[in-house]
């Protein structure tokens, strides 16, 4: 089982680039809950760092996020809360390179970049991002990525995603009850972001290729014998 561990340690670390960015998001929502009419509005700014395995036709990343919460909310006719915290969690993330602009390496540009093996590129990515919760903090975005194989990889990005909260509403009277002054749910916002890959490349589908070419070299190793 020990060389088991040390094979899936060396695996993830032969096929994964490591990943840094930063998020800032506006949060403006309104909110209808206990049939009071409400309004939650703030920012947040998470900094992420983990890894990411490319496959070249899409990325799986699985960053740590520390995001910095600070999130008011109000509800008529007198309730309101107040929320600054930082949530640390950790993001399951998948990206799809759309198309490239401009291919550095071999000129060109209008390609798909999953036909582009070990590219130098300017490129448009999709994204979308989820913390494993039954309430998550979840976003999705577009971006523009300078991507260099074996180097660095640059994405600027702007999307969409929401953060949950429950919060108890304070100002309230005897009038109201625990549940009536007990707001939870998601307030979402726009969001832009930058982030940065080092050691970028395909080295996941490099590995997978790897194992496989070898594994049929060693069967037809075994069957000449």
């Amino acid at each position: 089982m020990y060389k088991v561990h040390c094979l899936l340690l060396l695996v993830a670390a032969l096929s994964s680039s490591c990943v840094v960015g930063v998020r800032h998001q506006q949060v403006q929502s309104q909110q209808f809950q206990h049939g009071q009419q409400g309004e939650v509005s703030g920012s947040a700014t998470g900094i992420e760092f983990g890894v990411v395995a490319d496959f070249r036709y899409f990325r799986l990343a699985f960053p740590y996020e520390g995001l910095g919460i600070d999130i008011t909310g109000s509800a008529e006719p007198n309730g309101y809360f107040k929320k600054k915290d930082v949530n640390e969690f950790r993001a399951f993330r998948l990206d799809i390179p759309l198309i490239s602009l401009r291919d550095f390496e071999n000129g060109g540009s209008f390609k798909y970049p999953g036909i582009m093996r070990h590219r130098q590129s300017l490129e448009i990515w999709t994204g979308a991002a989820a913390e494993p919760s039954s309430t998550p903090n979840w976003w999705a975005d577009v971006g523009l990525v300078y991507y260099h194989h074996n180097a660095i990889a640059v994405r600027l990005y702007g999307g969409y995603g929401q953060i949950p909260f429950r919060e108890t509403m304070l100002g309230r009277n005897d009038n109201f009850s625990a549940n009536d002054k007990t707001w939870q749910g998601h307030a979402g916002g726009l969001a832009m972001g930058l982030e940065i890959t080092l050691f970028a490349g395909e080295h996941a589908l490099d590995l997978i290729k790897y194992i496989l070419v070898e594994d049929k070299r060693v069967r037809d190793t075994s069957q000449d014998w």
